[in-house]
């Protein structure tokens, strides 16, 4: 929903800052952007509870992006959402915003669950 407010508030900006995601390279770049994306589309949201809600995860959303963006499949996910999330904002279409950020949320469970998965194999 955040994702959404944000696009229909202040959908120049977010393209532009999605722009920078080009240049991602490593674990700890991906860790870093997503946490910045996620705080700046919550505060652009408008609404001050989502930034609230999000702030509580600081102390260790760096450290668990970190161990999600190890792999590829991980960040290729990510450089697509920041991408499609781009043209969403460029073309100031909310709805795919947000249609777009709720697909990236689930199939990202998946990725986590695969991992763990594999994981307790090993």
């Amino acid at each position: 929903a955040y994702t959404r407010a944000a696009v229909a508030r202040a959908a120049p900006e977010l393209a532009v800052f999605l722009g920078e995601a080009e240049s991602l390279a490593g674990p700890a770049d991906f860790a870093r952007f997503d946490w910045r994306i996620h705080h700046l589309l919550t505060v652009r949201s408008g609404n001050p509870i989502y930034t609230l809600i999000l702030n509580g995860f600081r102390g260790f959303y760096e450290d668990i992006a970190r161990h999600y963006f190890a792999t590829a499949e991980a960040r290729q996910l990510s450089r697509r959402f920041y991408a499609d999330l781009r043209a969403a904002a460029l073309a100031a279409d909310a709805g795919a915003a947000e249609a777009l950020s709720r697909a990236v949320m689930a199939e990202s469970i998946v990725t986590w669950a695969e991992r763990a998965q594999r994981d307790e194999e090993k």
